[in-house]
């Protein structure tokens, strides 16, 4: 064998060279294959984390007792820029009775959906009360908003929201009202005028320093005492009325 490889050593040399320039060609394939992978990986991961951190505009409707409000907000976690609206038909606000009468109607419409808004920061929002759902559907003609919304982030890329909201299926619903703000601001102010009122002494609370029962059954002996009473001077004056009339 020995003998063989010295005669054909020009033969095995090619035949190593061969391989070893093959072996080195799957390396280098095989390192393109990886770096090309990382890359895409690399790339999904900041696409990834740009779509996790991009600016979202939306539009919503929420209804405060009968009234309806208008809510635009970045629910994104970083800046919307050049923020655009093309909703049909266009939220205005729109207070006063339905078909009063054109000189009482009050339409005003919103600039930001004339001019749009330079900016909105993170979790920031915009709201502005509308009107009642009857007065909105008369004033707008329907009930069903659809458009889109169009912002870029800080680096300029552009986004669009679709806008598809359909008020009409709030219609002959009924609800429970509750207190807002307003009124439990109200309530606050009276709670906090009576304890003036009892720091200064003007007001004195009643403290009964009695057994309840006792209290209970003093207070039903003394509705039957003056009930007795009523009673004896009912009969009084009838008899007094019936000697009259005699």
């Amino acid at each position: 064998m020995i003998d063989w490889c010295n005669v054909n050593a020009g033969f095995v040399t090619s035949i190593l060279t061969l391989v070893y320039v093959v072996a080195t060609l799957i390396t280098v394939a095989i390192m393109i294959n990886a770096n090309r992978l990382n890359r895409k990986a690399t790339e999904t991961a900041v696409e990834l984390e740009r779509q996790r951190s991009r600016p979202v505009i939306i539009m919503e409707f929420q209804r405060d007792s009968i009234i309806w409000t208008l809510r635009i907000k970045n629910a994104g976690l970083s800046l919307a820029q050049n923020i655009s609206f093309s909703i049909t038909p266009e939220p205005k606000i729109c207070f006063s009775k339905i078909n009063a009468i054109q000189d009482e109607k009050t339409e005003l419409r919103l600039p930001l959906f004339q001019n749009g808004m330079p900016s909105l920061a993170p979790d920031g929002e915009i709201t502005t009360a509308l009107g009642t759902l009857a007065r909105m559907k008369e004033s707008f003609g329907g009930l069903r908003f659809q458009g889109t919304i169009k912002y870029t982030d800080e680096g300029g890329t552009a986004y669009t929201s679709p806008v598809d909201i359909d008020l009409s299926v709030y219609e002959s619903l009924t609800y429970v009202s509750r207190k807002g703000l307003h009124e439990i601001g109200n309530e606050i102010e009276k709670i906090q005028k009576e304890l003036r009122l009892l720091a200064i002494g003007f007001h004195k609370p009643r403290v009964i320093i009695q057994n309840y029962k006792e209290y209970l059954q003093e207070q039903e002996e003394f509705l039957n005492q003056t009930q007795k009473e009523f009673t004896e001077i009912d009969a009084k004056q009838t008899a007094d009325s019936s000697s009259g009339n005699l």
